[in-house]
């Protein structure tokens, strides 16, 4: 289905692919609800799935509407398990101490100029509508590789910008 929505769309982010990431988070709140419920009529034998995410009570309807809405794995960031989210929004455990992030937003910002202004001055030298040229066809070999290695890393650095910027 989602292949398909992509290809007859002619898009690469579609509104499916939020859907399968809030379809993992559901599963896996309920699969870790489930082992909890297992875990208290069980205790005294050992469970099938010996997981240190098991949840035992339910949280109240803000924390789980965070947890499946939460921006940070909802559109860019990675899945993870609600245990691990509530221990973040509480700074418990290893998130007691978060670093400052000043350093590296800085770093990011200044490496996402620099490529968005590189192709500016890639694009000058190295027009890539030259590769297509009667012109380019009689350079040598060597040098009609590194003219299109070079207009090539002008646009990925366009890409990169983007990456940097997120």
């Amino acid at each position: 289905m989602h292949v398909f929505s992509c290809i007859s769309l002619k898009q690469l982010v579609t509104f499916d692919a939020l859907s399968m990431a809030t379809v993992l988070r559901w599963t896996s709140f309920a699969f870790d609800y489930a082992d909890g419920d297992e875990f208290k009529q069980v205790i005294s034998k050992s469970s099938q799935r010996k997981s240190p995410n098991i949840i035992r009570h339910l949280p109240n309807l803000l924390e789980y509407l965070s947890y499946i809405h939460f921006f940070g794995s909802c559109l860019i960031g990675p899945f993870f398990e609600f245990h691990h989210y509530k221990r973040f929004i509480e700074r418990k455990s290893e998130f007691q101490i978060i670093p400052s992030t000043l350093f590296q937003t800085l770093k990011w910002t200044a490496k996402g100029a620099l490529f968005a202004l590189s192709p500016l001055f890639l694009s000058k030298h190295f027009p890539i509508e030259y590769v297509i040229s009667e012109e380019f066809k009689t350079l040598s070999f060597g040098y009609q590789w590194y003219f299109i290695l070079m207009t090539f890393t002008a646009v990925k650095f366009v890409y990169y910008t983007g990456w940097c910027f997120s």
